[in-house]
């Protein structure tokens, strides 16, 4: 059986997004994405795809390359797509529809990028 072909646009549909994800207001200094910023990650962000995983969500190993991002097309029925909390992998099913696809792709590169942050600054997760 073929490979669903991803359609994952990054660029211009993606850039013309607006969001920015903060933390509730408290006294914690909170984190935030910028459009600029997320573009910058993802000209610097290698790009890995895993077809066919037979495992869970849970059970997946990340390469650990926080320089990249994986997207994992589950086999296994009962998984729904996600992104890790750490927005380095993003599992998708077959069944997957082009819209979500790219909702979860800028919720990875979001989260990526707070990630960094709260690592620098110590800033307050959203998530």
């Amino acid at each position: 059986m073929p490979v669903r072909r991803l359609s994952v646009l990054i660029g211009a549909s993606m850039a013309a997004q607006c969001f920015s994800l903060t933390a509730a207001a408290d006294e914690a200094k909170l984190c935030e994405a910028t459009h600029a910023e997320v573009a910058d990650l993802m000209t610097k962000t290698e790009m890995g795809m895993m077809p066919d995983y037979d495992g869970t969500v849970a059970d997946y190993k990340s390469d650990g390359n926080p320089n990249s991002i994986e997207i994992v097309i589950l086999g296994k029925k009962g998984e729904k797509a996600q992104v890790s909390d750490d927005g380095e992998v993003i599992f998708v099913t077959k069944k997957t529809k082009d819209k979500e696809q790219q909702d979860l792709m800028i919720q990875a590169f979001a989260r990526k990028l707070m990630m960094q942050k709260a690592s620098a600054t110590g800033c307050k997760l959203p998530f």
